[in-house]
């Protein structure tokens, strides 16, 4: 093995040699850009060693004596990984046979230390990655795989300019790669892998760097300043720099992100419509909503007409829409200001919802629900041409339907097949390409050219006029929004046209518009034209001003709907609405009475209206008029009340209530089958009407947090909340909330649904469901997937586990994260002598539950205070496979919570744990971040430092200890959503960093507790004042214990400045718990009842009454501790 040893060494050395550096210095394996003889040679030094001893697990044998052979193996796989991988099946087996070794030739434990140590030696560490643990390692250390470039240039390229059009506003790799997964299916299904996803957002991380590097601003010098300042920037992209195609994206994706300016022009919410031409023969009609990453609450007042005296939640959902498509966007208030901060996402469309309209909605979690139009997002009318301007940078964009000039020099126009396209003396017209959806040829021209539609209708569009503007037109008037199908533009009175010319609108007279018919009622169509030439053509349907809906609801199966004042004149059910439906005249009113002939009602029905002298019939869709509360799952089926849903699963689920205006109406969410029956944990929710709609909905995600709060109140896994809407106090429906849909039962060798489980899934639920198993003693190995049994090709609901065949230990069997059937997870014991060579897998597997909480104890606090304990690298990898399970599930994350500083080395240490693991720690379990004192947070940075100086050396620490300390203060407050920490862990990052920054001195100036105290307390606008405000007419928390502890400590001498003026009520008690709460985690001396899971499920019930002030008043008094010496930094 000394000879092997210095093989490797003196391979490495040669190419340190090559590339005229001393030694590894950090980089990504790709960056050291092996040429194809390099490879080559590497995979023949590896195979001779492999190869030199037929000796069964030689593979592990060198693992364990030669860390050299661990660097070059794990540069080998990325490499392999670039080179060879082809979209198939993502494995270490191809690798490991193209070195001519079997598969088995090492374990998962000696898999692991060859990875981890390998990376070590280049002065890499395991990335975050949420694919496979250490492939997804050297997948991102490879760069995009060769073969997927070959496939997918135009993909890849088109990817990463709609997700650069976003990140201009937001650099966090995170949410860059979350943009990335959200356009997947642009690329080939094969390379549809989270690894992949990660490289692609890198390469829009480098770019923004190198822009904020170098400050690009000028896209056509952009490459030349590069060049200059930076030559081998190129060198800095996971892809291959050699090729002359991918150089040119490169250099294209340079220009885009220094022409992107990082201020978005107004206005606020907006569509732009563009041809993709990446493809010569098809192009692609494709559009993009734009919105900005910030909103003031004003500006949301203003853009959706809402009554100001409406208080706009903590959390809003914006939806954008177009016909059966929609994306959500969440808006969160940013503590202590009237912004609110939208998490982005690609909002691209193509074919023909890139043509339809797109509107967007605004929700609130008790129904509130606003809709508007966005700027430019009418439907395309297809009975106009299309002009798209040609850009020099970027794909042509549409700037104007119907004729007109255009500034630049050349034009694209689509217009439908068979049109005739005349270009006048000494300008040029030819057609290029072809759109599919909707069908269309695009012709280019330059000059001036007449298109004509065959039935008499033309246009004219001349190029290269600089006088020109974007053009396009609306319809502003009192919208109905959703009743109508065909058409789906309906207005109560007759609507006024508007143009936009540039940046200006204007309205359009009403002499100019030309109406279909001379009385406007009914289905009709308008149409407007500038020098005969039409721009514009609309179907809608206008009814009188006073036209509304009134439904009377009599029961689950009948009720009636008014459509007052519509002057229809006849009405028909549409075909397939399970109903039946007696239509009667009343006036000018039309009564609809409706009854299910169904089991269960329908949501919604079709009904098809006419008007007297007008042969169109429009297409209206009515909400059944059922009595009370109903639940619809994501198909849209009814779910009778009583039924259980897991909370996993909530998402699609919805409940309509139809009740009058005026009647109070509230969703109980109440926890049930505690360990301790008298727990009376419960929230109330009142649901609100807005106008006068007697319809509102509410989706059960919205009440997630809630109901995982009081699931944590309780360690019983089969504890459930039992989610009531109430109607004037009288119970409407009830819904069963838990962490499962079911448990499995064990049977011989099987693992099986019960009979009467069974029958409550779909056999294609129990079809897809894949069951997993884990030997909890090896978590670094891969899980099992057990095969499902079938009976004539239907599966039964048992799969095959087949204890005899599998080795002893502790088996958890498990669903796999998105399982269609979230069960509960299983433990099967095989009784057998087992290796047991980690402490927390000995711990996990006593059997007594008191011996067993002991033993983890201990583990965890050794965990505490060393980060180079091989205790992590097993959590780390059991968090891997079930850290989608709910965290309950586990008892090893139900001790853990019980240690502050192990939580904060959890947080801080550097770790691969899935998305938002940490983020999930307050919501499931009865535990809160702001326990944490600032000792545990400093310790935890001191204990870092450790792990980065034995993991990168005394040279390269300190750079890895800065960027991981700030990535990870960063991504805690913002990303894991704790604002409440940013004064303290900014604290804690300058403590460890020896940075005594003006943050520091300035919260240390004399006259800093002064503002702090006017934030908070004086003052109309302070923060206080606001409190009492909103909360003016709420039942407030109101807990004898909690009360009695901030009364009791506000008289210390020491903490009596932090809080305001007392009240003498019980509004006290939320008031000054977060002052209470950051004193003592400043002096590190949290009080003995807050480990107690009672008392931490009623802190965080006083933080939900209103978690601004919380935050706010938590963070502010951090700062006040340090102003006034408490804190000693």
């Amino acid at each position: 093995m000394d000879h092997s040893h210095s093989e490797f060494l003196e391979w490495k050395k040669g190419l340190f040699a090559q590339l005229d550096i001393p030694n590894a210095d950090g980089r990504q394996l790709y960056a050291y850009r092996l040429t194809e003889h390099q490879f080559n040679e590497l995979e023949k030094l590896l195979r001779k060693n492999l190869t030199r001893n037929t000796r069964y697990g030689i593979l592990g044998m060198l693992v364990d004596s030669s860390p050299q052979f661990c660097s070059l193996f794990v540069l080998y796989a990325a490499e392999w990984w670039r080179r060879r991988f082809n979209g198939s099946r993502w494995s270490w087996e191809p690798i490991l046979m193209d070195l001519g070794v079997d598969k088995n030739s090492w374990s998962a434990s000696q898999r692991e230390t060859c990875i981890i140590e390998g990376l070590k030696r280049w002065r890499l560490r395991l990335s975050n990655t949420d694919g496979l643990r250490y492939l997804g390692t050297i997948a991102v250390q490879g760069g995009l795989p060769m073969q997927l470039l070959a496939d997918a240039k135009g993909s890849i390229g088109r990817i990463l300019r709609n997700v650069l059009k976003l990140a201009t506003h937001s650099t966090e790799l995170s949410i860059i790669f979350n943009w990335v997964e959200s356009l997947h299916e642009e690329l080939p299904k094969s390379y549809q892998k989270k690894d992949v996803y990660l490289l692609l957002a890198e390469v829009i991380a480098i770019l923004l760097a190198l822009k904020k590097e170098t400050q690009l601003t000028n896209s056509l010098e952009a490459v030349d300043k590069l060049n200059k300042l930076i030559p081998n920037w190129r060198e800095r992209f996971p892809l291959p720099v050699d090729d002359n195609e991918i150089k040119g994206l490169l250099e294209q994706l340079i220009r885009d992100v220094a022409s992107e300016r990082d201020d978005r022009s107004q206005p606020l919410f907006s569509v732009e419509r563009y041809l993709d031409c990446q493809n010569e023969e098809i192009w692609q009609l494709r559009s993009t909503a734009f919105l900005p990453d910030k909103i003031s609450t004003n500006d949301i007042y203003k853009q959706f007409g809402i009554n100001e005296e409406i208080i706009l939640p903590r959390i809003l959902e914006i939806v954008i829409e177009v016909s059966d498509w929609h994306r959500s966007i969440t808006a969160r208030r940013i503590a202590g200001q009237n912004l609110y901060l939208l998490n982005q996402s690609p909002l691209e469309l193509k074919g023909d919802f890139a043509a339809d309209e797109h509107t967007m909605s605004l929700r609130t979690m008790d129904g509130g629900h606003w809709i508007i139009a966005l700027r430019n997002g009418s439907e395309l009318n297809s009975s106009l041409p299309w002009v798209f301007e040609k850009m020099k940078e970027t794909f042509p964009r549409l700037i104007r339907q119907g004729g007109g000039g255009v500034k630049s020099v050349e034009a694209f126009i689509a217009v439908p097949c068979g049109w005739i396209l005349n270009a006048l003396s000494g300008s040029r017209c030819i057609q290029i390409s072809y759109i599919e959806e909707p069908e269309r040829e695009v012709y280019l021209v330059n000059g001036e050219v007449k298109v004509l539609d065959g039935l008499g209708r033309f246009w004219t569009i001349k190029t290269g006029r600089a006088d020109s503007n974007d053009e396009s037109f609306y319809w502003s008037g009192d919208r109905m929004w959703g009743e109508f199908i065909r058409p789906p533009l309906a207005f109560l009175g007759k609507p006024k046209l508007y143009k936009f010319s540039g940046e200006t609108s204007y309205p359009i007279q009403d002499t100019s518009v030309v109406w279909t018919q001379g009385r406007i009622l009914g289905f009709i169509e308008a149409y407007y034209a500038e020098h005969h030439e039409e721009k514009v053509r609309s179907k809608m349907v206008i009814l009188p001003s006073e036209a509304k809906i009134d439904i009377k609801p009599e029961s689950l199966d009948h009720g009636v709907i008014y459509l007052r004042h519509w002057r229809v004149a006849h009405a028909n059910l549409s075909k397939d609405s399970k109903i039946e439906l007696c239509v009667k005249n009343e006036g000018d009113s039309l009564v609809l009475i409706c009854n299910s002939i169904a089991n269960r009602p329908p949501e919604w029905f079709e009904v098809n209206l006419s008007w007297e002298s007008n042969t169109a019939t429009a297409k209206v869709r009515l909400p059944f008029p059922a009595k009370g509360a109903r639940c619809f799952d994501p198909s849209g089926a009814v779910l009778p009340s009583e039924s259980w849903v897991s909370i996993k699963h909530l998402v699609g689920y919805r409940i309509i209530i139809i009740s009058p205006p005026h009647v109070f109406v509230e969703l109980c969410l109440r926890l049930r089958h505690t360990a301790d029956p008298h727990k009376d944990h419960e929230f109330r929710r009142p649901l609100r009407s807005f106008g006068n709609s007697i319809q509102k909905e509410i989706r059960l995600q919205d009440y997630s947090e809630d109901i995982e709060s009081l699931l944590a109140a309780d360690e019983l896994l089969d504890a459930w909340v039992e989610a009531t809407i109430l109607i004037e106090r009288q119970t409407s429906l009830v819904l069963k909330i838990s962490r499962y849909d079911c448990p499995l039962e064990r049977d011989d060798s099987l693992i099986k649904l019960g009979i009467t489980t069974a029958k409550k899934f779909n056999i294609n639920d129990i079809a897809s469901l894949s069951v997993s198993a884990l030997k909890l003693e090896q978590p670094a190995d891969e899980a099992i997937i057990l095969p499902q049994r079938y009976s004539e090709g239907v599966p039964v609901g048992a799969w095959e586990f087949s204890p005899s065949e599998k080795e002893p230990g502790s088996w958890l069997i498990f669903p796999m994260e998105g399982a269609s059937i979230l069960f509960r997870p299983t433990l099967w014991v095989i009784a057998g002598e087992t290796h047991k060579s980690r402490s927390l897998s000995e711990a996990l597997s006593v059997e007594n539950r008191h011996d067993r909480a002991m033993v983890l104890d201990q583990v965890i606090m050794e965990m505490s205070f060393n980060y180079l304990d091989p205790n992590w690298s097993y959590l780390e990898n059991l968090a891997g496979h079930l850290g989608h399970l709910p965290l309950a599930s586990l008892d090893l994350w139900k001790r853990f919570i019980r240690f502050p500083q192990a939580m904060a080395a959890l947080a801080l240490r550097m770790n691969k744990l899935p998305d938002n693991f940490l983020h999930r720690f307050p919501l499931e379990l009865p535990f809160t971040w702001e326990l944490i004192t600032f000792e545990c947070w400093k310790n935890a940075t001191e204990y870092l430092r450790k792990q980065c100086i034995e993991w990168f050396g005394e040279v390269f620490a300190p750079k890895q200890l800065y960027n991981h300390i700030t990535e990870r203060v960063t991504a805690f407050t913002m990303l894991n959503e704790q604002p409440a920490l940013r004064s303290l862990l900014s604290l804690v990052r300058s403590t460890v960093l020896g940075e005594q920054c003006r943050d520091i001195l300035m919260l240390k100036h004399s006259g800093s507790d002064s503002i702090f105290e006017h934030q908070l307390f004086i003052g109309e606008d302070c923060l206080l004042q606001k409190l009492l405000r909103v909360h003016s007419g709420a039942q407030w928390p109101n807990d004898s214990e909690l009360f009695y502890l901030v009364k009791n400590f506000r008289k210390d001498h020491n903490f009596h400045q932090l809080f305001p003026t007392q009240l003498d009520d019980h509004k006290d008690g939320v008031i000054g718990l977060p002052i209470l709460l950051a004193a003592q985690v400043a002096t590190n001396s949290i009080d003995k009842c807050f480990s107690h899971s009672e008392n931490i499920h009623k802190l965080r019930t006083y933080k939900r009454f209103d978690p601004e002030w919380f935050e706010l008043a938590f963070d502010l008094t951090i700062a006040r501790t340090v102003s006034s010496g408490l804190m000693k930094i």
